[in-house]
């Protein structure tokens, strides 16, 4: 799901519970790509700046207008399609792999039962030790490669824990396809936004569906540091498998 924020204003404002994110006067940032689905979609001062006409979403393809706009920052925007029980095909996969009620567009509820039509392409890695660099060009955590795929859309989900050496240090995470395209591209700031190492580990988890070709393909988690401190990262994982 692509999510276009555009600042209608001519002054920089920033979205307070989403770590400070900065839109400078008539820009944009496209929040898909630096934040996960659950950081989005819990931003309550976006939704405020949405509702106010400050800030305009664009999903890729067309300026929504404000309904429309925090419908698509919201959690059910992913089943908005759904309105009978045929439509669960073309809704993207959620998290659980147990029954899940979900709610269609009409008030209706299902219970989604995960299953996936290329479900014979289906793979999974991870790595629980602990991993560290202070380096500022990103090192390499865990790598999943698939054998070559029909072109299709594949499910792509990540998880992993992060902490710095220090307060007010970036940190520095991406999800790669291919050593070319990222899905996830994002900075933390320990002391500011999250604890240090010495009070807790965070998480970082989501999934994104994706159009990929007739190929062998191979997903990254990747990290660094920018201030010559410690990156920690543990507890990662990679799953693929196929949608349609």
């Amino acid at each position: 799901m692509i999510i276009i924020t555009k600042n209608s204003t001519g002054s920089n404002i920033y979205i307070d519970d989403l770590y400070g994110q900065e839109i400078l006067a008539s820009g944009q940032v496209t929040l898909s790509l630096l934040y996960t689905f659950a950081e989005i979609s819990n931003s309550l001062n976006l939704k405020t700046l949405i509702e106010a006409g400050t800030i305009i979403i664009n999903d890729g393809i067309s300026d929504l207008n404000i309904n429309d706009g925090v419908e698509h920052v919201s959690e059910i925007s992913q089943y908005k399609s759904v309105k009978k029980l045929q439509d669960l095909e073309n809704v993207p996969i959620p998290e659980s792999n147990y029954p899940t009620e979900i709610l269609g567009s009409d008030g209706t509820a299902f219970i989604w039962v995960n299953h996936a039509s290329n479900n014979e392409y289906y793979y999974y890695v991870n790595d629980d030790s602990v991993s560290s660099t202070t380096s500022p060009v990103y090192k390499q955590k865990l790598r999943l490669t698939t054998d070559v795929i029909p072109a299709g859309i594949y499910r792509i989900g990540y998880s992993f824990l992060w902490t710095g050496e220090n307060n007010n240090h970036k940190y520095q995470f991406r999800i790669q396809i291919n050593d070319t395209t990222d899905i996830l591209n994002v900075v933390r700031t320990p002391g500011l936004s999250y604890p240090k190492q010495s009070d807790v580990w965070n998480l970082i988890s989501s999934f994104i569906n994706i159009t990929l070709t007739n190929s062998s393909h191979f997903i990254d988690i990747d990290f660094k540091n920018n201030n010559n401190k410690t990156t920690y990262i543990k507890e990662s994982s990679i799953e693929f498998w196929g949608v349609n």
